[in-house]
């Protein structure tokens, strides 16, 4: 018993440590500026082990923004919020919390839209935009979201208002009014033009 719980033990640490190594060199360079060898250099291994433990390099890609995703404080949204600004508060919170406390998911994330096969770097998180789906369909069958409206477009028009914050390189959104106006207005035309 005792020599499997060892290997057990080796292999997660093994793992985390190939984990980290990813998640600080896919921050820093990318998908395509980071190769295995560098990863396994960074987390003192032998490359084989990263496909031992992952079957690629995308994999390893997605399993770091899950691991992110996953020890962060964030939570779901709510799938039956009370009111479109409930869901709508609890949206903009969710996302500029997991960025704002994960600057290398936020890396990670600006990477992988530079990646030509970006396709392939795609998982689903509990914390996704595509999440928010439910909320907006429960909003529109309770009529506070007009039924017309796709919950794809909105999300995309949605995730895209919010992530004008997180994509903040001319750096307008570190004066805390212009951040806080900036929310408030993204809540009032939603709601102007949603109901």
């Amino acid at each position: 018993m005792k020599p499997k719980l060892n290997q057990r033990k080796e292999a997660d640490k093994t793992r985390e440590a190939i984990l980290k190594a990813a998640t600080k060199l896919f921050a820093k360079k990318g998908f395509s500026g980071t190769s295995t060898a560098s990863i396994a250099k960074v987390a003192q291994v032998n490359e084989a082990l990263i496909y031992h433990h992952y079957s690629n390099k995308a994999e390893l890609w997605k399993r770091v923004k899950a691991e992110i995703t996953q020890k962060s404080d964030v939570s779901a949204i709510h799938p039956t919020p009370s009111s479109l600004r409930e869901f709508l508060e609890e949206a903009i919170q969710q996302r500029l919390t997991l960025y704002d406390n994960n600057p290398a998911l936020h890396k990670i994330k600006q990477w992988q839209r530079l990646e030509d096969k970006r396709d392939m770097l795609v998982a689903e998180n509990p914390l996704a935009p595509n999440t928010w789906i439910p909320a907006i369909h429960y909003l529109q069958q309770h009529n506070h979201i007009k039924k017309s409206l796709p919950a794809n477009m909105i999300v995309i028009w949605l995730a895209s208002s919010i992530d004008i914050i997180t994509q903040d390189e001319l750096k307008i959104f570190r004066v805390h009014n212009t951040r806080t106006d900036y929310i408030n207005l993204i809540i009032d035309c939603f709601e102007k033009a949603l109901k």
